[in-house]
């Protein structure tokens, strides 16, 4: 359960109950933020507002010297074949991958993408 070494979640109601049965084999975890108005608690993990994160500092974000080869994130198997496993995703690999289909498929910067799967997911 804890192969990222994430120290936030960010979740929506739904979802907390589901944390909380899995919140001891999540040791890295320090926070978690969601989409509610109200205070939540967990045992031993801080439960914020989706709004204080976006409210944590003013100060911009670090320049940083990306490279092509840098992880851009890490991408979880179906786990069909046995348990799922994260399989880290290079920055080419995205912009590889974008240029590829968007020109397999004659996008252009006129056409407007629909994308109906969630944001964890590679598409």
């Amino acid at each position: 359960m804890d192969s990222s070494d994430s120290e936030a979640i960010v979740t929506d109601d739904a979802l907390l109950n589901r944390i909380r049965e899995i919140e001891a084999q999540l040791p890295k975890v320090k926070r978690i933020f969601g989409l509610w108005d109200v205070s939540r608690s967990l045992a031993g993990i801080e439960v914020s507002s989706l709004s204080e994160f976006k409210e944590a500092s003013t100060k911009p974000p670090i320049a940083v010297d990306v490279k092509h080869s840098d992880p851009l994130s890490i991408l979880f198997t179906s786990g069909t074949t046995g348990p799922s496993k994260g399989v880290v995703m290079s920055h080419h690999y995205y912009y590889h991958a974008a240029k590829t289909i968007g020109a397999g498929m004659s996008i252009t910067s006129a056409d407007i993408l629909y994308t109906c799967l969630p944001l964890f997911h590679v598409n």
